[in-house]
This record gives C-alpha cells, sequence and structure tokens, in this order.
C-alpha cells in the first residue's frame, strides 16, 4: 500500500495494468519500450498518478488511455512515432509540465490550447506552433525545431526559454519576465540586441559568436 512509484522498462512480456493498479495510491509511472499493454484504459485505474512517462512503446495505439490519468500534472511522451491525434489532452485540466519528443506523425498540435494549467512545455516539431499564447501560466518553453517564434510573443508570463531552429528573436523583445535563455544557434551581435534586457542567464552552446 505504500508503493509509490513504479517503473516498467524493456518489458518482453504482456504487461497486465489492471493488477498493477490495485496497488493504489500510486504516483509516478514510467513505461519505457513495452510493446503489450493490457487494461490500462480502465478510468478508475490510475486517478492518484501525478507523473506518467510513455517513452519507445508500441503498445499504445492512441493515447485515449490518459482518461485513466486524471490527475496527471506532468507528462512525458517520446518516441510513440504510431500516435497521430493529441486530442486525448484535452482532459487533462490539471497538467502542468508536457514534454513531447519524436511524436512524428502527429497532425497537428492544437489540442494543446485547452491546457490552461500548463507552466512548463517542451516541444519537438517543424510544424507550425498553434496559438501558443493561449497558455497564459506558461513559464517555461523548449521549442526545439521553430521556425516562426510570433506566436510566442505575447506569453508576457514567460521566464525561461530554450530555443534552435531559428535566428529570429525579435518576437521575445518585449517579454520582460525573461530571465533564462537558451539556444544553440549562433548569435550576432543584432540577435543579441534584440532578445530582452531582462536575461539574466545565457547558454549558448555552439555558439561562435561568443
Amino acid at each position: 500500500k505504500n508503493l509509490k512509484s513504479i517503473e516498467i522498462i524493456n518489458c518482453e512480456r504482456s504487461i497486465d495494468f489492471a493488477s498493477i493498479a490495485m496497488h493504489g495510491g500510486i504516483e509516478s509511472l514510467v513505461i519505457n519500450s513495452c510493446d503489450n499493454i493490457k487494461n490500462i484504459y480502465e478510468p478508475s485505474n490510475f486517478v492518484t498518478v501525478k507523473t506518467l512517462e510513455v517513452v519507445d512503446s508500441k503498445g499504445f495505439s492512441g493515447l485515449e488511455f490518459l482518461n485513466s490519468f486524471t490527475s496527471l500534472k506532468k507528462l512525458r511522451l517520446e518516441g510513440l512515432k504510431q500516435i497521430v491525434d493529441l486530442a486525448p489532452l484535452t482532459e487533462l485540466d490539471m497538467l502542468e509540465s508536457l514534454y513531447i519528443d519524436e511524436l512524428d506523425d502527429v497532425k497537428s498540435l492544437m489540442p494543446l490550447i485547452t491546457l490552461r494549467s500548463l507552466k512548463k512545455l517542451s516541444i519537438d516539431s517543424d510544424k507550425d506552433l498553434f496559438p501558443i499564447s493561449s497558455l497564459s501560466m506558461l513559464e517555461e518553453l523548449e521549442l526545439k525545431n521553430a521556425s516562426d517564434l510570433s506566436p510566442v510573443s505575447s506569453i508576457t508570463s514567460l521566464k525561461s526559454i530554450t530555443v534552435n531552429g531559428t535566428n529570429d528573436f525579435s518576437p521575445l523583445r518585449d517579454l520582460t519576465e525573461i530571465i533564462s535563455f537558451k539556444s544553440s544557434s549562433v548569435l550576432s551581435e543584432a540577435d543579441f540586441n534584440s532578445l530582452p534586457s531582462s536575461i539574466q542567464s545565457f547558454d549558448l552552446s555552439g555558439s561562435k559568436s561568443i
């Protein structure tokens, strides 16, 4: 009954999540490289889980299983190349941190606009950014493959940003709450001048301009 965290990694056998949920009180669950999943779709099974990581697991044809995780605050989805739709995320009203990487077949990021409690977001996408300004509580943002930062320009709550894929940082100029900036892009003097003066910490790994 005191079990709080479970990690299931490189499982070759079928995993029955109904038996796992019977422990009750689980707060953190990691599913890594598991392709044969059973009974994870029962809504009452994982209501206590606050942190969920699903990585490189082919046992999910979609994200509907997230309906079982109504108390989630932190979610990591990585390497789920079979996923095409993020719509089930719209039910995660309490979600504060979201990491999405290598979901290559996802058609749209639009479902994320409903995540109004989100404070931290990391996405690896070359798709057009959704109307990200609706995420009014966002404090930390990581964009691994961004071509246009214009949608970010009105997120006045932003305190930390990591961005790669663009050298036009001018949309960030008026975001005076930003104190941390990270990029592997090569920055010119003009690039530096386009950044908000409030920044206290720079991480410019790979930049030849410093």
